[in-house]
């Protein structure tokens, strides 16, 4: 089985010209309130990080799942906002890259999400596609 890991941050950091950035936790009740340009520049950032993982993967024709392993800063965070986010940009990157072909049912057999812990120094979001 072919597979493809990659670790995303949890926290944004949004920077202005004439004011201070502002931080914030990446997941569905942030992003789905934002504008829509913030919306674009968040996933386009996630995409950027992802790309760097991808040598050596071409286009995958058959199904593949993903695993989620999340490491928190903080225990009140609510990992299914961020999981969902996590894995909406994740299948969004995967067709953008042409890694798979579709992210429907026919491909995407599941999603596993896995709440590993407290990690304040490096909160993250590991990131495992793998291919059947």
């Amino acid at each position: 089985m072919q597979s493809l890991q990659f670790s995303l941050p949890i926290y944004y950091t949004q920077t202005f010209k004439s004011k201070p950035s502002r931080t914030f936790l990446v997941g569905m009740n942030q992003l789905l309130k934002a504008h829509y340009h913030l919306y674009n520049e968040v996933k386009q950032y996630y995409h950027s990080l992802a790309a760097s993982s991808l040598q050596g993967h071409s286009l995958h024709n058959g199904t593949y799942s993903l695993t989620l392993t999340l490491y928190y800063k903080n225990p009140n965070c609510d990992p299914e906002n961020i999981f969902s986010l996590i894995a909406k940009f994740t299948h969004d990157f995967l067709q953008e890259q042409n890694i798979i072909i579709n992210d429907n049912t026919k491909y995407h057999v599941g999603t596993t999400s896995i709440n590993a812990g407290k990690d304040a120094s490096n909160p993250r979001c590991e990131v495992l596609v793998t291919f059947h």
